[in-house]
């Protein structure tokens, strides 16, 4: 799947994203994030890992 088939799959999710806050941002090793996403009584730990 390409990115681009992903953005227009989940367009509707993605707008809903936009409006959530991110409470924290750790870097836990190179290019490896995990972020602490609030949406109202739930959290969601959320990890990025970036290929560069």
């Amino acid at each position: 799947m390409t990115l681009t088939t992903f953005l227009k799959e989940h367009q509707a999710k993605l707008k809903t994203t936009q409006k959530l806050v991110v409470r924290d941002l750790d870097e836990t090793s190179k290019n490896v994030f995990v972020a602490y996403v609030d949406e109202n009584a739930k959290s969601y730990d959320v990890q990025l890992i970036l290929d560069s």
